[in-house]
C-alpha cells in the first residue's frame, strides 16, 4: 500500500493508500464523501465528444452507435440578478400629496409644541389617515412617495398608524389646572 512519504517542509506522512496521497480524500471517497468509482459509466466511455463541435467522435464512436448529440448552452453558476421594475413616473399631482401630508403633521407638531398636545396630535393623527385615503382612491402615479409596497400593504400601515395615534390620543385624559 503505502509507505512513508517525505514533506517538503520537513516530516513525513504515511497515507492510506497513493490515492489517498494523490488526490487528498481518503478510502475512494470524494471530498464531500459519496463513494468514488474507478470505473467509467457505459455513458462515459460509449459518448465521448468532441467538446467544440458538439459531434460524435467517429473513431472513438463503436460500430452502428452513431449518436445524435444536442448542444445546449452552459448553464450559468450564478443566476443574473433580478431588477427591480423602474418607479412609475411621479406628477406634480404626486408630490402634492405628500406635501400636504407633511403640511398637515408639522402643523400637528406646531401645535403640541405650543402646549396643545391633544389638539396636536388628533391633527397628525388625521393626516396620516389622510395619506392612507389618498393611497386608497388615488392611481399609484399620483401619490408620489406614498407609494411603497402595494397599494393594500401601504393603506392598511398608514391606517393603523393614524388609528393608533388617534386612539392613544383620545385615551390620555386631560390634566385639570
Amino acid at each position: 500500500m503505502g509507505g512513508p512519504v517525505e514533506i517538503p517542509g520537513g516530516g513525513r506522512v504515511i497515507p492510506h493508500s497513493w490515492r489517498t496521497l494523490l488526490t487528498g480524500t481518503e478510502g475512494g471517497r470524494d471530498p464531500d464523501g459519496r463513494r468514488r468509482s474507478n470505473r467509467q459509466s457505459n455513458r462515459q466511455r460509449k459518448c465521448r465528444t468532441n467538446e467544440r463541435s458538439g459531434v460524435s467522435d467517429p473513431e472513438r464512436t463503436p460500430p452502428g452507435r452513431e449518436r445524435r448529440l444536442v448542444r445546449r448552452e452552459p448553464v450559468p453558476e450564478v443566476a443574473p440578478p433580478l431588477e427591480a421594475p423602474p418607479p412609475p413616473p411621479t406628477t406634480a399631482l404626486g408630490e402634492l400629496t405628500l406635501l400636504g401630508v407633511l403640511l398637515g403633521v408639522c402643523v400637528g407638531l406646531v401645535l403640541v409644541g405650543q402646549d396643545h398636545w391633544k389638539k396636536g396630535l388628533y391633527v397628525v393623527a388625521l393626516s396620516v389617515l389622510g395619506a392612507a385615503g389618498l393611497r386608497l382612491v388615488l392611481p399609484a402615479r399620483n401619490v408620489g412617495l406614498l407609494a411603497v409596497r402595494s397599494r393594500l400593504l401601504d393603506v392598511l400601515v398608514l391606517a393603523g398608524i393614524g388609528a393608533a395615534i388617534f386612539v392613544l390620543t383620545l385615551a390620555v385624559p386631560v390634566p385639570h389646572h
